[in-house]
């Protein structure tokens, strides 16, 4: 794959492709990247996924060659980041994707060298502690994670080529965060699945399957989070498809593929199937790894891998088209992978070059535009 490196070891597989991060904000309605004095950011070793806080207080970074998570404020004036008191905290081997849960009461990551999940509670300063039967087991190689918007379930992909990728669900114990694994878990999902995602309705759950090329869709029983495989699933996709982004009204799906350089895109029918778009797939930079929506849903961003750069796009919400702003591609760092909305900014890990970047987004024309002042990750 172009700009990344995939390893024999659980531990670099991730390491080589995220290790700084880029803040994009997002004032009034418009769209357009610019660099601020004082970013980037110095990030710590092999920083792969962010995980914004649903409440705009916190942003968290795991650290794959590092086995820990950094964590910060994020100031909703400008956007820069504060590392938060008792950050980098230690988690499992080759920490990878990351998500809370919609309350930001609990964190949670997927482990990929160790085959475990890692759980936390997260206290009002932002501080993590670990949940009591932490970590859980969810392998081999768990490396996408996500929460459904209820909050009842966690769900897990194991990025087994040999034995075939799956799907590990959990029930969320209300109150305390702790994990039960569901009845029939784990279950089937194509070869080497990469990240997992619900649609914004709970009812959906849909899988990137990197090494089968297609995205495997699920319904979801909303009273005991077991999956059921769509009939028409899986469907098809480009090479090596990544990450995978809804719309806010969940009527289309996109999904970027790393080593086809684009992004597909999908009308979502009432049943969850998936149908591409007449137009799709739209052209990125070269190696789109991870993708976001600002917090308006007027915007698709991606980060480019290989090119060193982030695409914008605006949606268009009649279609669910993608249509590349103004001054796209914007410059971002040395192999920029995990990409994340919070309030009006986005953040962007640049693994390559160990850094940190904090752009505003315009929320007219979707420009970004670089903050803040330095600081530290992971020393």
């Amino acid at each position: 794959m172009k700009g990344v490196t995939f390893a024999k070891s659980a531990l670099t597989i991730f390491a080589l492709v995220a290790a700084s991060i880029l803040v994009i904000g997002c004032p009034a309605p418009s769209a357009v990247l610019s660099s601020l004095s004082g970013s980037p950011y110095t990030a710590g070793t092999g920083p792969w996924g962010v995980g914004p806080d649903p409440k705009g207080r916190f942003l968290f970074v795991t650290n794959n060659a590092s086995t820990t998570v950094s964590g910060y404020t994020v100031s909703s004036s400008d956007g820069s980041l504060t590392a938060l008191s008792g950050s980098p905290f230690t988690v499992g081997t080759g920490p990878a994707g990351i998500a809370e849960d919609p309350t930001g009461s609990f964190l949670y990551v997927a482990n990929y060298g160790d085959g475990t999940v890692s759980a936390y509670t997260v206290g009002s300063s932002g501080a993590l502690t670990a949940i009591a039967g932490s970590p859980y087991a969810a392998g081999p190689y768990p490396i996408g994670v996500t929460v459904d918007p209820t909050g009842k379930f966690l769900y897990v992909v194991s990025h087994a080529v040999a034995s075939g990728g799956t799907v590990f669900a959990f029930t969320i114990t209300a109150g305390t965060g702790a994990l039960t694994a569901v009845a029939g878990s784990p279950f089937t999902a194509g070869t080497a699945p990469q990240c997992v995602a619900t649609d914004p309705a709970g009812k959906y759950l849909y899988v990137a399957n990197y090494g089968s090329g297609n995205v495997s869709g699920y319904t979801i029983d909303p009273s005991t989070g077991v999956l059921t495989a769509m009939s028409a699933s899986p469907f098809a996709a480009g090479v090596t498809p990544q990450d995978l982004v809804f719309d806010p009204s969940g009527a289309y799906l996109y999904v970027t593929n790393v080593n086809a350089n684009h992004v597909s895109a999908y009308a979502v029918d009432s049943t969850g199937a998936l149908t591409a778009l007449a137009s799709s797939p739209f052209v990125t930079g070269a190696g789109p790894w991870g993708a976001t929506r600002d917090s308006t849903g007027k915007f698709l961003l991606v980060a480019n891998s290989a090119s060193k750069n982030v695409s914008v796009f605006s949606i268009t919400a009649s279609t669910g088209a993608l249509v590349a702003i103004t001054g796209s591609p914007f410059t971002a760092g040395a192999g920029p992978l995990g990409i994340a909305a919070v309030g009006g900014f986005v953040y962007v890990a640049n693994q390559n070059d160990n850094t940190v970047s904090a752009y505003k987004l315009n929320s007219s024309s979707g420009s970004l535009r670089e903050v803040g002042p330095s600081i530290g990750v992971d020393p």
